[in-house]
């Protein structure tokens, strides 16, 4: 089973042993956004944490604005992949891998944790449900977090996929 490579929050470096990712390859860069003010401990990076991206692509020569109404996520087969981080090298891994296509456009969301409930028969921006943990348990209860690539990423143009996570809820209870 082929895996990506990709960096979840510190650069490659074939130097060090680390997989530097082929430009054709759909590869993705996270950080998250941590100028939210909280009491609460907040997740800072991703690593050692896995998410899910829902991958959209369309003609290049039509804008997200204008395809995301009956948008179906179409790139990681129709459903959500997981992307898992290295705990100690901030590495990201994907199965399934994809290459970009040069005629098309991008657009892709992710999720943390990855055990939302995804809408297969939701067209356009997607609809996802979290289940509240129902564990008194700190260790449950997590962050909730979603981000959004650009909209109309060129296939053609062999981009990193950065996504920056946004904090939607602090460790639920």
């Amino acid at each position: 089973l082929p895996l990506l490579l990709c960096a979840c929050d510190k650069g490659n470096d074939e130097e060090n042993g680390i997989q530097v990712v082929p430009d054709n390859f759909i590869h993705f860069t996270s950080n998250i956004n941590t100028e939210s003010t909280t009491r609460a401990p907040i997740i800072t990076n991703m690593r050692g944490k896995n998410f899910a991206v829902l991958g959209y692509k369309y003609p290049k020569t039509t804008l997200w604005n204008a395809y995301k109404a009956l948008a179906e996520p179409n790139v990681f087969d129709d459903t959500p992949q997981t992307i898992s981080c290295n705990s100690s090298t901030g590495i990201c891994s994907y199965s399934n891998i994809k290459d970009w296509e040069n005629d098309k456009a991008y657009t892709f969301f992710a999720y943390f944790p990855t055990n939302f409930s995804y809408d297969t028969s939701h067209k356009g921006v997607p609809y996802i449900e979290y289940d509240l943990p129902t564990s008194t348990n700190p260790d449950d209860l997590l962050d909730v977090m979603y981000a959004q690539s650009n909209e109309n990423v060129l296939g053609s143009s062999s981009s990193t996929v950065k996504l920056t996570f946004t904090h939607a809820l602090f460790c639920l209870n």
